[in-house]
């Protein structure tokens, strides 16, 4: 597998890339999307989601690919009768931030090595706590 294309983070005011697939996890998106044309082998989902963290809560704001007709994909095509962001209070999980240089790049999925990782533990939607990993001093905290 190449080298995926990553999602899009907006947190604290910075735009930023995530080595995280929230959606995928979603039961909302396994039942109703779309059928999406995958014509990029750095992108197998398809997809590419917009996210975004505001007073603690994990939102999809956004989401662009296209469905195997050629047609933009939207949020309404996942959430039927949704509005401009949705709350993802289905996800649980790390998300992982690279920051800084790549310092060992792997052709593969997300597995590539930056030189330290904003991880963001999120629990049913809401951020409980988020810690900044070094990368070149290992299991050094940096906050």
């Amino acid at each position: 597998m190449t080298a995926q294309f990553a999602e899009e983070l907006h947190y604290n005011g910075i735009e930023m890339r995530l080595f995280s697939l929230p959606l995928e996890s979603s039961p909302h998106y396994q039942e109703y999307a779309p059928k999406i044309q995958c014509n990029c082998t750095a992108l197998w989902r398809g997809y590419i989601g917009k996210w975004e963290i505001v007073d603690h809560s994990l939102y999809l704001i956004g989401i662009k690919g296209e469905t195997v007709e050629g047609l933009n994909i939207q949020l309404s095509d996942i959430f039927p009768g949704c509005c401009d962001r949705i709350f993802a209070e289905w996800y649980t999980g790390k998300l992982r931030v690279p920051r800084g240089d790549c310092m060992d790049y792997v052709h593969m999925g997300f597995f590539s090595t930056y030189e330290e990782d904003l991880l963001i533990f999120v629990e049913n939607g809401i951020v409980k706590i988020s810690e900044t990993i070094s990368n070149i001093n290992p299991g050094l905290p940096l906050q």
